[in-house]
């Protein structure tokens, strides 16, 4: 059963500066009014998961064919804008060609494409013969005075801008839902982050990675709070439980960051463990020092990751049913609290 989620956004209007003034003082408007709008967060269409591993073959995926589409819809662009009639019905003729073989790939998306306007275009640039024109010429062919410059029909503009609008509009509404679909899974593409599973290396359990996070959570909240009791004893133990997790989630990295991991698991992050850990075994542990280097951690290392993956994991979990459960109630089994 597809899963939908509809997302309100808040959109704030506001007249500023001396026109607000009057308006003000005219019609005692409120500063800023408030509307909502919903975003549909379905799922994509299930035909794209042919173009998308571990079906497609890498560099042969929807967003290949899409990247090829922007290039020849921008050289065509180029062209009209510097009004190269010697290149510009071939730049026309391979962008017409292509946005129709792209626009057949997924069928549940052929209407998004403005592929009226980019047969008008072809007419009004004359490369393409309109059925009521009875003309043996076109128009790319008139003979222009010496030293005369051809010009463009104002139509052309308004055509380009059509073309590029339907682009755009149905990128705003669907690219989201890819990458939550197609890029947030690891390599071996068996699962995504709501159902990721890792052993965790102080437990040795196989659990659901959100589990994982929640005990490297509990484990950064134990130091604090280790630190400010003052006690060497959980401070150390405590920091230790925290950088086997830390460091044994810098590795999983590599689980779906397949180029370059070495992105992700920064010399400076390995530095600011290395300085926590060296700062808990001292006789006399510095609180000043290990404060910094946590909040530190967390800004260069934990908000980011949160930020690009926290909205993808809560998606994916109602697309899957993957939801928190009510705790469990007396009487009630183990394993019928399973997937929390």
């Amino acid at each position: 059963m597809r899963k939908v989620l509809f997302i309100t956004l808040p959109a704030l209007f506001m007249v500023g500066g001396l026109y607000y003034l009057l308006l003000a003082q005219e019609t005692q408007q409120p500063q800023e009014t408030q509307q909502t709008k919903t975003y549909n967060f379905d799922m994509p269409p299930k035909s794209l998961d042919a173009f998308y591993p571990p079906v497609a073959r890498k560099g042969k995926n929807y967003k290949a064919y899409q990247d090829t589409l922007g290039r020849r819809f921008y050289d065509l662009v180029t062209d009209i804008n510097a009004i190269d009639i010697e290149v510009l019905e071939e730049s026309y003729i391979r962008f017409r060609d292509y946005i129709n073989f792209v626009a057949n790939l997924i069928p549940e998306w052929k209407d998004r494409y403005a592929l009226n306007e980019v047969e008008e275009l072809g007419k009004v640039l004359g490369f393409v013969k309109d059925s009521a024109d009875t003309s043996k010429e076109q128009k790319k062919d008139t003979v222009l005075p010496i030293g005369a410059k051809r010009s463009l029909d104002p139509k052309v503009a308004k055509l380009l801008a059509k073309i590029e609008y339907s682009c755009k509009s149905c990128h705003v509404q669907e690219i989201p839902k890819v990458y939550f679909r197609y890029y947030w899974m690891t390599r071996d593409m068996k699962m995504n982050m709501a159902t990721f599973r890792v052993k965790d290396p102080l437990t040795g359990k196989d659990v659901p990675y959100r589990d994982f996070k929640e005990n490297l959570t509990r484990d950064y909240y134990a130091v604090l709070r280790a630190i400010d009791k003052g006690s060497k004893t959980e401070l150390r133990r405590n920091v230790q439980n925290f950088v086997k997790r830390f460091n044994y989630n810098q590795s999983l990295c590599s689980k779906c960051h397949e180029e370059d991991p070495y992105l992700f698991t920064t010399p400076t992050i390995a530095t600011l463990i290395r300085n926590l850990d060296n700062e808990a075994n001292k006789t006399i542990p510095n609180k000043e020092v290990l404060r910094r280097t946590l909040q530190e951690l967390y800004r260069a290392n934990c908000t980011g990751c949160h930020r690009v993956h926290y909205p993808a994991t809560y998606v994916q979990r109602i697309w899957y049913d993957v939801l928190p459960k009510a705790p469990q109630e007396e009487g009630q089994s183990q394993e019928q609290q399973e997937n929390k």
